[in-house]
């Protein structure tokens, strides 16, 4: 628990450092943007670290921490206000309670994390290697750890960021892993509660009130679960008959297990079905994958994959929109504009797919804004701003940007599958609901050729929808063109951006059922798992909000709005109840720890001390030689937890990371044939080839390639033999 306290503080220190600036990009907020501080801090300095590795200025150690901590610190106290004290006289309550908020967050997560800490099974393994890699390299763009002689092509950072944490902690990676998820709970919570704060703060609600509120916030976005939890504990009370469940169509949850003396499923990983709500199938009938995670469903999972990492700055980044609506362009200076490129743009090297979604949100709040104002050519305006920002985002990660190969192929459009209305409102229930009630007060716009262009348009696809047989997108679409028409000539600024929140999130839930983008998987199921999380941020925050002002009217039917609401509410708090008990008590294992290695002590004791070895005796990135094999199994386990680069790791992967197999294509063969050929020259050639210093031979080499005792020895005429236990020998090859 030492590390989890080191942990904390060194997050809370950039934060601390941020706050200067914090307080003068988020003005236009009340609390200006305190809750903001410590991803905005984090992102600052991360930032400026990478940058300096990048370019050879700093090196990836303690002093380009240190270096770049100073840098941040000086660029924020440049930039923002100083009148501390007056600060915290005025939100005083605010600055308390995001800190405690902030603390139980961590600190619970940090408890949940000792019951399940393994870094094992899923894309974890993965996450460790590429956070072993960045403490393992000088300079930037790190060393691919599955691919010798590549840099990470991938988002990666977010790893950068974990790994700056990890080393000015001297933290291991194994405990740097799970500490990173704890802390990204903690963000996800106080950034929501954040902008929530602001939004009902500015609608005029006392700072108490605000606050109960914005814990509303927290709650929706990162700890409610879907419906899909009710559902399965209906299922295993025997609850419906099967004519029931085929008709709810979630994948595996009709063939579940009865459970009648049970509080929860008992199924293994039942709560994973949550994260499969949406059922596709191709013209066949055959099953095909569909992601709708959500962000209770990732922390609980535990991946630190790059959709979780990004995702505080995510919510950090609907909080600039929320600020540029509410601010005057007057007071839009360059190096504001530069921050929020810088900010906007860093979704992009954290999770790629997250900068046009955020981006197009800024732009939406400035088109919003100014022609709420009155300005002239509002959209042109706006645009030229979006540009602006869009610019600066991308030219400051140009250094990721010309290293970046991506697997995407276009964007295509959705031919055959559909999204049935009843697993929509599995996945979407309460937001669904609540969403309508920020149409109120409705006054119908002006008609115009504009608008009446538009309802055309609208009514147009809704009858081909209909036609065709697409009944979401025959609802959701004159939904969305009420929220539209709803905004026009609404003077209340916080209902104004609850609505374009929700409006934006029903948006991105609209697009999937028409275009997805291609990639390896060759179906919508990336697509509708990246648009579905972000719409999932931005409908809990907007739901928030629509239930404060449902509680603030005296309507019966506003009574029974939120009643309905808040019970589909309580209906999705029980999937993280119940999920979080099953994860840690029933699939829980061993005493409690952070070190997400331990179980490979238990598990394969003869690899666990081969990697401590090597961990201990070899610096520097030297290839390392290793079984190779499919994507989510134990292969590559030696790089995985060492840093190491090796020839090939999971193949598939890095398919997935370059769009092309040409690579591996070449190598995987390769590497069969340096193990099971008997001919010590042939072998010394092929070590020559990839510049292989260290050979491992395990357990898994031998029943991977059905290795000799002659394709074994053949390495001692080249190489040395420095590490013989438990059946794993390394060969240590000098080859020049």
């Amino acid at each position: 628990m030492l590390f989890a306290l080191k942990w904390w503080i060194a997050l809370s220190l950039p934060g601390m450092l941020a706050v200067p600036l914090a307080r003068r990009l988020f003005s236009a907020l009340p609390g200006e943007g305190y809750p903001f501080a410590r991803p905005l801090g984090l992102l600052l300095v991360s930032w400026i670290f990478w940058l300096g590795c990048s370019f050879g200025l700093i090196q990836n150690n303690g002093g380009g921490i240190i270096a770049s901590l100073a840098l941040a610190w000086l660029i924020s106290w440049g930039a923002g206000r100083r009148d501390l004290g007056a600060f915290w006289e005025k939100e005083r309550l605010l600055i308390l309670t995001t800190e405690l908020l902030h603390a139980l967050a961590f600190g619970s997560f940090v408890l949940f994390k000792a019951f399940r800490p393994e870094i094992s099974g899923t894309e974890k393994p993965m996450e460790l290697a590429f956070l072993n890699a960045i403490l393992r390299s000088w300079s930037f763009p790190p060393h691919d750890p599955w691919l010798s002689g590549f840099a990470i092509s991938y988002y990666y950072f977010g790893y950068v960021m974990v790994a700056l944490l990890a080393r000015a902690t001297a933290t291991p990676s194994s405990v740097a892993f799970n500490l990173g998820i704890a802390s990204l709970f903690a963000l996800t919570v106080t950034g929501s509660f954040g902008v929530v704060h602001a939004l009902v703060r500015k609608d005029g609600a006392s700072p108490q009130r605000a606050i109960r509120w914005a814990l509303l916030g927290a709650i929706l976005v990162a700890v409610l679960g879907n419906q899909e939890g009710l559902l399965e504990l209906l299922h295993c009370k025997g609850v419906g008959s099967p004519a029931f469940w085929d008709w709810v169509d979630v994948k595996g949850l009709a063939q579940a297990p009865l459970c009648p003396g049970s509080l929860h499923p008992v199924d293994f990983w039942w709560w994973w079905r949550a994260s499969r709500v949406i059922h596709d199938r191709n013209l066949l009938g055959q099953d095909q994958e569909v992601i709708d995670e959500f962000p209770f469903f990732s922390l609980l999972l535990g991946d630190l994959h790059p959709h979780v990492l990004a995702l505080p700055f995510a919510i950090m980044a609907a909080g600039l929109a929320l600020n540029l609506f509410l601010s005057p362009y007057s007071a839009l200076s360059r190096p504001d504009l530069f921050f929020y490129g810088l900010l906007l743009g860093g979704l992009g090297f954290l999770n790629t797919w997250d900068f046009p979604i955020y981006l197009g949100l800024a732009g939406a709040a400035l088109a919003l804004a100014f022609y709420f104002n009155g300005e002239r050519a509002p959209l042109s305006r706006a645009f030229r701003l979006f540009l602006a920002m869009g610019a600066w985002g991308a030219v400051s990660y140009i250094p990721f940007y010309i290293s970046f190969r991506s697997q995407a192929g276009g964007i295509l459009p959705v031919l055959f599958n559909t999204t049935k209305v009843h697993q929509y409102f599995i996945m979407f229930a309460p937001f669904i609901l609540a969403g309508p009630a920020l149409f109120f007060p409705f006054r119908p716009p002006k008609v115009s050729g504009s608008f009446a262009a538009l309802i055309g348009t609208a009514a147009f696809l809704t009858l081909l929808c209909a036609l065709f047989r697409r009944p979401l997108p025959a609802l959701l679409i004159p939904l969305t063109l009420i929220a539209v028409l709803s905004l026009e000539g609404r003077e209340d600024r916080p209902s104004a951006f609850a609505l374009l929140l929700w409006l934006w999130g029903i948006a991105l839930t609209l697009a999937v059922e028409f275009v997805y983008i291609r990639d390896s998987f060759g179906t919508r199921m990336n697509t509708v798992f990246k648009f579905y999380y972000q719409a999932w941020v931005m409908m809990g925050l907007a739901c928030a909000f629509a239930l404060y002002r449902l509680s603030a009217g005296r309507s019966l039917l506003g009574k029974v709005w939120k009643t309905v609401v808040l019970l589909f509410v309580c209906f999705g708090l029980y999937y993280p109840l119940a999920a979080s008990l099953t994860r840690a008590i029933a699939e829980g294992r061993g005493p409690l720890t952070l070190d997400g290695t331990a179980y490979l002590r238990e598990v394969n004791p003869a690899d666990y001390e081969a990697i401590l070895w090597l961990n201990e005796n070899v610096e520097g990135t030297p290839v390392i030689l290793e079984a190779t094999g499919g994507s989510y199994t134990y292969y590559a386990r030696v790089s995985t937890h060492t840093g190491l680069p090796t020839v090939l790791g999971w193949d598939f992967h890095e398919l997935q990371w370059r769009g092309s197999y040409e690579e591996p294509a070449r190598r995987k063969p390769d590497i069969s044939r340096l193990y099971v050929t008997p001919d010590p020259e042939e072998a010394r050639e092929l070590v020559r080839k990839y510049g292989i210093r260290y050979v491992y031979i395990g357990p898994l080499e031998r029943e991977t390639y059905g290795l000799t005792p002659e394709a074994e020895e053949k390495f001692s005429r080249f190489a040395t033999l420095v590490y013989d236990r438990n059946g794993v020998k390394i060969f240590a090859c000098s080859i020049p």
